[in-house]
């Protein structure tokens, strides 16, 4: 592949941990208590600046030609994947729903459970979706090509999509006030400015 192809690669493989960490911070919006609401947009930002980091530098050695010192992304990608399904079990069966003006007339864990996914599939929820995979993809650009201790790599491009994305999770917050999952945005934006502000402060 030439320089290009390797660049979109690293980006997509960063949107992929932007976009996994993401969605649990809007999935814990319905799981646990309003006062740790904070927690999970958190939790999953530094988790999801570490994985960034991990990668970057995995596809700084390649450029350098350090192949000898590359790790298998293949592993890593099965850590996310494994780590992501799991804490989506605990949000699912371990955590007490929160958020009970939500669950009115339901009583048995299944029908929580059906009503925990009828919320996540709300037009808002599919909104913050959208803006988290916008965002996800010029977190990608941004800091796609550069070394593990230089970022804003990407420029101009990265910013517009970071700033759209934004955009859109923020104009959801303010357009579905008071419809189902619109709670979900402002975690939303928590985690994508710390994630930013850790990376940033990682490689500073």
């Amino acid at each position: 592949m030439n320089a290009a192809d390797d660049e979109l690669l690293e980006a997509l493989v960063i949107m992929f941990t932007v976009i996994t960490s993401g969605l649990l911070v809007i999935m814990a919006v319905f799981r646990i208590p309003s006062h740790f609401s904070a927690l999970p947009s958190v939790l999953a930002a530094f988790g999801a600046s570490g994985l960034i980091r991990v990668k970057m530098l995995n596809f700084w050695l390649q450029r350098t030609g350090r192949l000898d010192q590359m790790f298998s992304l293949m592993q890593i990608h099965l850590l996310e994947i494994a780590s992501f399904l799991m804490l989506l079990l605990i949000l699912l069966f371990s955590v007490r729903p929160n958020r009970p003006n939500y669950w009115q007339g339901t009583h048995s864990s299944g029908s929580v459970t059906a009503e925990w996914f009828r919320h996540l599939a709300s037009s808002s929820v599919l909104l913050f979706v959208a803006g988290l995979a916008i965002t996800g993809y010029g977190m990608g650009v941004f800091f796609a090509g550069a070394a593990p201790t230089v970022f804003f790599h990407g420029g101009g491009s990265g910013v517009h999509f970071i700033t759209l994305g934004l955009v859109v999770v923020i104009a959801g917050v303010w357009l579905l006030r008071g419809r189902a999952g619109h709670l979900a945005g402002v975690p939303l934006i928590l985690y994508t400015l710390m994630l930013l502000g850790a990376t940033y402060a990682a490689g500073d």
